[in-house]
């Protein structure tokens, strides 16, 4: 007959316990070096300086994190928790702050400062407090890990979801432009504003899938992708030159304002050639207080306004997308200069740091 193998322990849970007073770290030992939490024990490393913590912490990772606060200065605890809290890597850390002086650094502020969970007074300090906290903030630790995954788990099933939206975007947008090709010539340029109008919406699920944030896209990027497709849908040169700021919006902004854009730069290109018979179309991007500007400009092209027959269609699908987003939209009279005045109800860019 087999061997049955003895099926492994539990991982332990890893426990960081910094303080200078070798006592305190022996009482810490003794109180807690038995204890379990759903069926994992602890596995303490103790140290006596905020120094030998930041080796540890710069190899390993801990559930919990207990910080004398007095140490190598008055001050070696705290600036240690501070340097923690500030590392990614140590996000999800459970931090208690212990002290022998709490009038001098009081509860509350500490807490509001410097993120921590939990604060212990030395001189209240029993081992059954000790083990209740400790329970508490383990669990605590393991809910933000199955939280976390969670989360990474729906990022990748979203980013799939975009990846798959946008393949099918541009199958379709392949066939209209196929479909395109054994039409009329009155019929052809209908296939082919449809098609740029799909490969438009398409563009923004491919920002999506490969922009950090799956919520948000950077319409400079963005912009920077449409125009390189014109040269390819208008089916001549076109310079498409994009200038101004990163400016972040969500899909429910992204999309209506690519569909305008594609709007105005399909009509830019094709509509604005120069002597040297090549389309030159300017688009800036500016955002500030709490309102995204995009501008698109042709001197060569006929005004946005202009009564010609074969914009019906696209001026009705500006206007209209235009209110939808709340948005102000200004044409120049005499040239192609159309300013959008988009609303976003969050920073338009990530603050600097």
């Amino acid at each position: 007959m087999g061997t049955v193998e003895a099926a492994a322990p539990p991982e332990p849970w890893a426990v960081l316990v910094v303080d200078d007073d070798r006592s305190v770290l022996e009482v810490t030992r003794l109180a807690l070096g038995r204890v379990q939490v759903d069926g994992h024990g602890l596995a303490l490393e103790l140290c006596a300086s905020a120094a030998q913590a930041r080796a540890l912490l710069a190899q390993h990772s801990y559930a919990v994190a207990i910080i004398d606060v007095m140490m190598e200065t008055e001050r070696a605890g705290l600036d240690l928790v501070r340097d923690l809290r500030g590392d990614p890597r140590h996000r999800f850390t459970q931090v208690v702050v212990r002290t022998g002086e709490p009038g001098a650094y009081p509860e509350a502020r500490v807490i509001e400062d410097f993120a921590i969970n939990d604060y212990w007074p030395k001189a209240e300090l029993r081992a059954s407090r000790m083990r209740a906290s400790i329970t508490g903030l383990l669990r605590s630790h393991a809910m933000a890990l199955s939280l976390d995954a969670k989360v990474r788990e729906r990022e990748v099933l979203l980013r799939e979801l975009h990846h798959r939206v946008r393949n099918n975007l541009q199958v379709l947008a392949s066939l209209l432009s196929l479909q395109g090709e054994s039409a009329n010539d009155s019929w052809r340029r209908g296939f082919d504003d449809a098609a740029a109008r799909v490969q438009a919406m398409a563009l923004v699920h491919q920002q999506l899938h490969a922009h950090d944030s799956l919520a948000l896209i950077d319409l400079h990027a963005y912009l920077e992708m449409l125009g390189g497709e014109y040269a390819q849908v208008v089916g001549a040169p076109a310079d498409v030159r994009i200038t101004g700021a990163r400016a972040e919006v969500d899909l429910d902004v992204a999309v209506p304002a690519g569909l305008i854009l594609n709007e105005l730069v399909a009509v830019a290109c094709r509509e604005g050639r120069g002597p040297d018979a090549l389309a030159c179309v300017r688009i800036s991007v500016t955002a500030r207080d709490g309102v995204v500007l995009l501008r698109v400009e042709n001197d060569h092209a006929p005004a946005f306004d202009a009564p010609l027959p074969h914009r019906d269609l696209g001026q009705h699908l500006v206007r209209a997308l235009a209110r939808q987003l709340r948005a102000r939209l200004t044409a120049a009279p005499d040239t192609f200069d159309v300013t959008l005045a988009v609303p976003v109800t969050r920073p338009a860019s990530p603050p600097s740091h």
